[in-house]
């Protein structure tokens, strides 16, 4: 069975069964199959982190990254690799020392800036399609739907991990 519709089956379960809320994969797992070796720079695991994150968000699940297991002292290289999985789409790491959970924390969390600039986003685009806009410029920023439905993806994760 081809990869593809291995994740198609595994997503398809894991969004049908309304219990999974996440996805995730081995790294070191991942690596020793495909003979490769875990390097600093993960271009060994950026095919695989893509994947898993476009599947997981077919599913309407969150992806979450594998741990960074390099050096668990490595504060730079853990949140170097941490950011670069954000700007994937994933919605957080595993962490296999307690020193990572800040860092990974701090780097998933939305900032309160990310915070105030989703809310008046959403407070802007609001006002302009009541009074029949369909996008606005808001402080040189074009906001058109995909940016409104951004804003609102920004504060729901904030609120569904407690953040104010």
């Amino acid at each position: 069975m081809s990869l593809h519709k291995k994740v198609a089956l595994i997503t398809g379960a894991a969004g049908g069964i309304g219990r999974a809320i996440a996805l995730a994969f081995g790294a070191g797992d991942l690596t020793l199959d495909l003979g490769a070796k875990l390097t600093q720079t993960g271009e060994e695991l950026l095919f695989a982190r893509s994947y898993l994150v476009w599947a997981s968000r077919l599913a309407g699940i969150y992806a979450v990254d594998a741990p960074f297991m390099l050096d668990v002292k490595d504060a730079e290289g853990l949140s170097a690799e941490a950011r670069r999985s954000r700007q994937l789409g994933f919605r957080g790491k595993f962490c296999i020392h307690p020193a990572q959970v800040g860092p990974v924390n701090e780097i998933f969390s939305p900032t309160p800036e990310e915070v105030e600039r989703a809310r008046k986003i959403i407070e802007a685009y609001d006002l302009a399609t009541s009074k029949g806009e369909g996008a606005i410029a808001l402080e040189g920023e074009f906001v058109d739907p995909p940016v409104y439905e951004r804003a609102k993806q920004v504060l729901d994760f904030a609120k569904e991990i407690g953040l104010p």
